[in-house]
């Protein structure tokens, strides 16, 4: 007997290799894009990483914009001991890179700490036509940045870069929201380094780069579009279940 049409199990079969076919080529799809994604994502963290390594690197020898006094008057002078003067420095060149690589608001809204030292008084004795170390130690304040207009230049445009706010009754800086408040650090350190006589910025997809939280800052984003956060010290790391990680 000639027949004129697939029976219902001929079909269910074609309809099952056909499903099989597509799921093959779904996951074989998935699998390629995953691929694509990941690295386009390690080409940004690369670029960030160069970028965060030749700042971390300039901090070794960095020049600070410090003065110490060394002189009260003309018969007394100031002696600061090669251990405190490398404390100070320590202070500075820490808190400088909490001002120009940010991980968090407060690190761009907050100005220059306040730093003294402790210096030994060298009097003159006019009996003996000498000069004589004191002792005892004295503290004096050191003269660098003192906030205000009088911020390192990085910091200061930073700050040009937060949106303004809406009211003049605002508290400064109050658009800035905090829930991806390092990955827009991140942004702004990478947004106003060059690498290699380039804005460093110019290396990131402008696909890669996006407002997620709707407060005027922008983030660096991954192929995924999640915004790639920043730690400067990365010690005591919290992780998601707010549990500590130590290295004990």
């Amino acid at each position: 007997m000639k027949r004129n049409a697939f029976t219902l199990v001929e079909l269910l079969v074609v309809l099952l290799v056909l499903s099989l076919l597509t799921g093959m080529t779904a996951v074989t799809v998935s699998g390629v894009t995953g691929t694509a994604r990941a690295e386009r994502t390690r080409g940004i963290v690369s670029v960030l990483n160069d970028v965060l390594l030749t700042k971390y690197e300039s901090y070794k020898t960095r020049p600070l914009p410090v003065a110490v006094p060394t002189a009260v008057g003309s018969e007394v002078k100031l002696e600061i001991p090669p251990r405190e003067a490398a404390r100070v420095r320590l202070i500075m060149i820490r808190d400088l890179m909490r001002m120009e690589m940010p991980d968090r608001k407060v690190d761009v809204t907050d100005n220059p700490i306040s730093i003294s030292c402790a210096v030994h008084p060298v009097i003159y004795d006019s009996a003996t036509n000498q000069y004589r170390r004191q002792a005892a130690a004295v503290k004096t304040g050191v003269s660098w940045f003192t906030g205000g207009n009088n911020v390192p230049a990085q910091l200061a445009a930073y700050r040009d870069r937060i949106p303004p706010n809406d009211l003049a009754s605002d508290p400064p800086f109050s658009k800035w929201t905090r829930e991806w408040e390092s990955a827009e650090a991140l942004y702004l350190i990478v947004s106003t380094t060059f690498l290699q006589g380039m804005p460093a910025i110019e290396s990131i997809p402008p696909t890669n780069i996006g407002d997620t939280d709707g407060d005027g800052m922008l983030e660096i984003l991954d192929a995924w579009e999640r915004p790639i956060g920043f730690i400067r010290w990365p010690v005591d790391y919290v992780d998601n279940l707010g549990i500590p990680v130590t290295d004990d």
